[in-house]
C-alpha cells in the first residue's frame, strides 16, 4: 500500500481533507525515515541530572519512538519526586491547541482546529529490582533515579540502561565509492561486527578497520595515537624508591600538573610528602592535592592503590623499590640521627617538577580470569618476563590479546643524550646521519651542549675543537699562536648552503621558485609590457627586525583592453641573498585603472642595514602574455635593531608594606639613532590603575647609547600583588612614532617567617634560653639568606638590639624551614613583670636587602624562690 500525495493544479478548489492529505503525507515521509531506518531512542540531550541550583532536571533534546514520531523537549524541565525510586519516561503527545471545551485531558485523541507536537514526561514508581515497563506504546526511557547507597554500598542491581537510537542500514557508502561502512555482519557466517573500508588512488577498496564478533581487532595500514598521558618519574629516599606520576586527564591538559617531592623526619620515620598543583583551566579539576608516602611501609602498595582511587588529578605507580641491607640500614639510621640535631625538616627535592607528554599511549584493562577447569589452560602469545616470545610459553589462566616482542636491553651506560643514527633520502639513494639532540634552544643560553675536544687527558692543555651552546651557534676556538689546532678529519667551510628543495607543493619555497622560474621564462621571449606600471604606494622608510611590516603594492593598467595578474612574485634582497616569496593573484584590472594590494610580512630577523623590495608579476591583455617588474629601480628599506628595555631591577616578588624602588634602561641596539618621547608605568591594584611618568623630557640616544629612567619608588610597599605595564614611546628617523610595551606581574606576600619558641615565664635574675623557627613562606620561587638575626627586651626602653650569633648567614629554599639550637636570652634584672622579646631580622631576596618588622613575644617575669 503507497502513499497518497496531494497534486495541485491552478484554480483548484483545496478542501480540509486536501490539506489534511498533505500533512500525514509529510508526517508520513518523517515517520518511514525514522522508523525504517533509526531505532527508537534518544538521539541528542534528554540527560537527567542536576542543574546549578540542585534540582532535578530533564535537559533538552531529541528522540524518536516506536512509530517514528520526533519527541522534542525545547526548555529544561524541572521533575518533582515523591518517591525515591522511580523511572523517567518521554512520550510523543498531541495536545489540542485551543480546545473547544474547557476541562479536557492534555493529550487527547478528539479532532480540534489546531495542534500542537511536543514531547511529556512521565516519571513512576518502581521497586528495588523491576524491570523498566513502559507506560504507553512508544514512550522512551529516560534513565531510573535511586536513592545514594548507604555507606558501605552492598552490590546494587545495575540500573537499566538508556535505550539511545541507531543506524538499521547494514553499509553506509560514500557517494563517489571512496569508502564505505559495515555494520553488522554481511551473512549468517560473517564474523565481522564492524568495519570501515577506503578506496586507493587507484579505485581499489582495501578494509582497513574490521571489529569482529569473537573480540578479534584487525587494523591495516599506519595507526596514529592522537592522545596521550603526560607523565614523569620522581626518586625518593636516596633512589631506593622510584615512582611513576602519570595524569588522569589525556591530552594537553595533564602537561599543566606540577607536583613537589619533600623529604623530611617524623618520629623514627623518614617521609616524603607529596604535592600536586594544577594550573590547567579545565573545569572539574581540584587545584591540589596531597599525599604522604612512608618509606618502609609495608603497606605501600595500598597506601597508592587507596590514593589512585580519591586523585582526580593524578595516579601513582611503583617503578622499583630497593631494599637495603642490614648493615646498610643501620649506617643510615645513625646518619639520620646526627641529621636531626640542628633541623626539624629537610627538603631534599622541593622543586615543582611538571609532567610532559611523551607520544601516544594505549591502554588495555584486565582481561577476566575464567574459571578453572581440570585440564583446560589457555596458551597466551607475545613476552613472558625475560623470555623471548620464540620461547615456548608457560601455560597461564587468561588469554592474552596482544602479541609482541620485547626490545633488546639498551647498552650500558649513556655516552651522550639522545644520540641517535637517522636514515633519511638524498636523492636516488639513502644515507646514514649521525643525529645529537641537545635539548631545548633558549634564547639566552649560551653554555656548552656539545663539544669536540683534544683527544688528552683532563688538564690545562685541553683545548675545544668545536663546541655547540644553547643557542645553536657553532664555535672552533681551538687557536694556539695565530695556528688553528683541528682535528684529523674536521673540515670548516665558510659558508653555509642551503638544501636541494625537493618538489612539494606545499613548501612555500618550493611554489617561490617555480614562479620565479616560470617569470625567467618569460622574460626571456616576451618584451616587457609598457602598459602596466608597478609601484609601491606609502612604503615605510624604517622597519625594525623581527616587526611586523607592510606596504601598498599597485598594479596600474595605462592601456584600454583589461589586464589579468595571474602570478606576482616578491623578491627581497638582503645583502648578497635574494628571497623570493609568491603573492596571490590580483583581481583583473580594467582599462586605465589600478589595483591595489596590503602586502604584510611576519616579524622576520633581518640583518642592520637595507633591504630592496622589487615585485614581478605576469598575465595576459587579450589572451597575449605579459610581465613586468617594479619599481624601477627596486626600493630600498632600511632596517634596524629594536631598542630593547632592561628589566632585571624589577623584582619578582616583594614583602608586603616595606619601601622598594627599581629602574628601567632604554638600550637603542642599532646603530641608527632615535628619540624617546615617552615612558609610562601603569600599576594595577583593586583599587584602581596607578600611572606614573618616568621621562620628563625627549632624549636622543644614539647608536649602543642607553638611557636609566627616573626610578619608581614605592615608600611605603605595597599591600597586594599588582599587575605593572611598562610603555615607551619613541621615534625614529623616519618621524613614525612606535611604541615599546612590557607587562609583569609582582606578587606581594611574606618570605621571610619567624616563630619565637620562648618559655611563657622566666625566674627574674636567672639565666633562661629559647628558640627561633625560620621558613621561607615565599609564595613566588626564590632563595632567602638570613644575613642578620639581633635581638633585645623590653623594658628597659633604652635597651639596643644585640647580635644573635651562630646562625647566619642561613640560606633557605622555598618552604624550607631552620629551627636554631638554644639561644641565651638576657636576664631579667628590672622590676617589672612582664618584659617582651624583640626579634630583628635582616635577609636578602631576589637581590635586596629586606628588614621586615620585628618579630615579638610577651613573657611573664616571677620572683626567684626563697631558700
Amino acid at each position: 500500500m503507497g502513499s497518497s500525495r496531494v497534486y495541485y493544479v491552478e484554480r483548484q478548489r483545496l478542501t480540509a481533507a486536501d490539506l489534511r492529505a498533505e500533512q500525514e503525507y509529510l508526517a508520513g515521509l518523517d515517520e518511514r525515515h525514522n522508523l525504517n531506518q533509526h531505532a527508537p531512542g534518544v538521539v541528542r540531550g534528554l540527560r537527567v541530572g542536576r542543574d546549578e541550583r540542585g534540582r532535578l532536571v530533564v535537559e533538552p533534546g531529541v528522540a524518536v519512538d516506536a512509530y517514528g514520531r520526533e519527541l522534542l523537549l525545547a526548555e529544561p524541565l524541572t521533575l518533582q519526586l515523591e518517591s525515591p525510586r522511580v523511572d523517567v519516561w518521554l512520550l510523543y503527545c498531541l495536545r489540542p491547541l485551543r480546545p473547544r471545551q474547557p476541562g479536557r485531558v492534555p493529550c487527547s485523541d478528539e479532532n480540534a482546529p489546531r495542534w500542537r507536537e511536543d514531547a511529556h514526561v512521565l516519571v513512576e514508581e518502581v521497586e528495588d529490582n523491576q524491570p523498566p515497563s513502559a507506560p504507553a506504546d512508544g514512550a522512551v526511557f529516560l534513565g531510573r533515579l535511586s536513592p545514594p547507597p548507604p555507606d558501605p554500598p552492598p552490590d546494587p542491581p545495575p540500573a537499566p540502561d538508556v535505550a539511545y537510537t541507531s543506524v538499521r542500514g547494514r553499509e553506509v557508502k560514500d557517494p563517489g565509492a571512496r569508502a564505505s561502512m559495515q555494520v553488522g555482519p554481511r551473512t549468517g557466517r560473517d564474523q565481522t561486527a564492524f568495519a570501515v573500508s577506503v578506496a586507493d588512488d587507484a579505485g581499489n577498496t582495501t578494509r582497513r578497520l574490521a571489529l569482529e564478533r569473537r573480540a578479534g581487532n584487525v587494523i591495516e595500514g599506519t595507526v596514529e595515537l592522537l592522545d596521550y598521558r603526560a607523565s614523569a618519574t620522581i626518586s625518593l629516599f636516596e633512589n631506593t624508591l622510584r615512582l611513576l606520576v602519570e595524569a588522569k586527564r589525556p591530552g594537553p591538559s595533564g602537561q599543566q600538573i606540577q607536583f613537589s617531592a619533600v623529604e623530611k623526619m617524623e618520629g623514627q620515620s623518614e617521609i616524603a610528602e607529596l604535592a600536586f598543583l594544577n594550573y590547567s583551566r579545565e573545569p572539574g579539576l581540584p587545584p591540589s592535592e596531597e599525599m604522604t608516602v612512608v618509606r618502609k611501609s609495608t603497606k605501600l602498595e595500598e597506601e597508592l592503590k587507596a590514593f589512585n582511587q580519591t586523585s582526580r588529578l593524578v595516579r601513582l605507580d611503583i617503578v622499583s623499590r630497593v631494599q637495603p641491607s642490614k648493615e646498610k640500614a643501620e649506617r643510615e639510621d645513625i646518619a639520620q640521627m646526627k641529621m636531626r640535631v640542628d633541623r626539624e625538616s629537610k627538603a631534599r627535592d622541593d622543586r615543582q617538577v611538571a609532567l610532559s607528554g611523551a607520544g601516544g599511549t594505549l591502554e588495555f584493562d584486565e582481561l577476566p580470569k575464567p574459571e578453572k577447569e581440570a585440564g583446560n589452560k589457555f596458551k597466551p602469545r607475545g613476552c613472558y618476563g625475560d623470555r623471548a616470545a620464540a620461547d615456548e610459553p608457560p601455560e597461564l589462566e587468561a588469554p592474552m590479546g596482544l602479541s609482541f616482542r620485547p626490545v633488546a636491553e639498551p647498552p650500558e651506560g649513556q655516552p651522550l643524550p639522545r644520540v641517535y643514527v637517522a636514515k633519511v633520502p638524498d636523492g636516488e639513494r639513502t644515507i646514514e646521519q649521525l643525529r645529537v639532540d641537545l635539548g631545548e634552544k633558549k634564547d639566552a643560553d649560551e653554555t656548552d651542549r656539545f663539544a669536540v675536544r683534544r683527544s688528552k687527558p683532563p688538564g690545562p692543555d685541553v683545548k675545544d675543537w668545536l663546541t655547540i651552546c644553547g643557542t645553536c651557534a657553532i664555535t672552533i676556538p681551538a687557536v694556539d699562536g695565530g695556528t688553528t689546532i683541528l682535528p684529523v678529519g674536521l673540515q670548516v667551510f665558510g659558508t653555509i648552503e642551503q638544501a636541494p628543495i625537493r618538489p612539494d607543493h606545499t613548501d612555500p619555497d618550493f611554489t617561490s621558485r617555480l614562479v620565479a622560474a616560470w617569470l625567467e621564462g618569460l622574460r626571456s621571449t616576451v618584451d616587457a609590457s609598457t602598459v602596466v606600471v608597478i609601484t609601491i604606494e606609502q612604503p615605510p622608510r624604517i622597519i625594525e627586525s623581527g616587526k611586523l611590516w607592510s606596504y601598498t603594492l599597485r598594479l596600474s593598467n595605462t592601456g584600454d583592453a583589461p589586464v589579468t595578474a595571474e602570478k606576482v612574485l616578491e623578491t627581497l634582497f638582503v645583502g648578497s641573498s635574494t628571497i623570493p616569496s609568491n603573492l596571490p593573484a590580483l583581481p583583473n584590472i580594467p582599462g586605465k585603472n589600478h589595483v591595489d594590494k596590503t602586502v604584510d610580512h611576519a616579524g622576520a630577523d633581518l640583518p642592520e642595514g637595507e633591504i630592496q623590495v622589487e615585485v614581478t608579476a605576469s598575465g595576459k591583455i587579450n589572451n597575449f602574455p605579459w610581465w613586468r617588474s617594479g619599481p624601477e629601480p627596486p626600493l630600498p628599506i632600511k632596517v634596524v635593531l629594536p631598542p630593547t628595555v632592561d628589566f632585571s631591577d624589577v623584582p619578582e616578588s616583594v614583602p608586603p608594606n616595606l619601601a622598594w624602588s627599581h629602574t628601567f634602561e632604554a638600550i637603542n641596539n642599532s646603530e641608527s639613532s632615535l628619540t624617546l618621547l615617552s615612558a609610562t608605568l601603569t600599576e594595577s591594584t583593586n583599587a584602581g590603575p596607578s600611572i606614573r611618568s618616568l621621562l620628563n623630557r625627549t632624549i636622543d640616544l644614539n647608536g649602543g647609547e642607553a638611557h636609566e629612567f627616573i626610578p619608581a619608588t614605592h615608600p611605603n610597599g605595597m599591600q597586594e600583588t599588582f599587575d605593572y605595564e611598562f610603555k615607551v614611546q619613541y621615534r625614529w628617523e623616519d618621524g613614525v612614532t612606535r611604541v615599546f610595551t612590557q607587562t609583569h606581574e609582582i606578587v606581594v606576600a611574606p618570605q621571610l617567617a619567624v616563630a619565637i619558641n620562648a618559655p611563657a615565664s622566666i625566674t627574674r635574675g636567672t639565666d633562661w634560653s629559647f628558640t627561633l623557627r625560620l621558613e621561607n613562606v615565599n609564595v613566588a620561587d626564590g632563595l632567602v639568606q638570613v644575613k642578620s638575626l639581633k635581638l633585645r627586651l623590653r623594658p628597659p626602653n633604652n635597651s639596643s638590639f644585640m647580635d644573635i650569633d651562630g646562625v647566619t648567614p642561613l640560606d633557605l629554599d622555598p618552604g624550607e624551614s631552620f629551627t636554631t639550637l638554644a639561644i641565651n636570652g638576657p636576664r631579667v634584672n628590672t622590676s617589672d613583670t612582664q618584659v617582651t622579646l624583640e626579634i630583628q631580622a635582616v635577609y636578602e631576596h631576589g637581590g635586596r636587602d629586606w628588614q621586615p618588622p620585628v618579630f615579638t613575644q610577651l613573657i611573664n617575669v616571677t620572683e626567684p624562690t626563697p631558700p
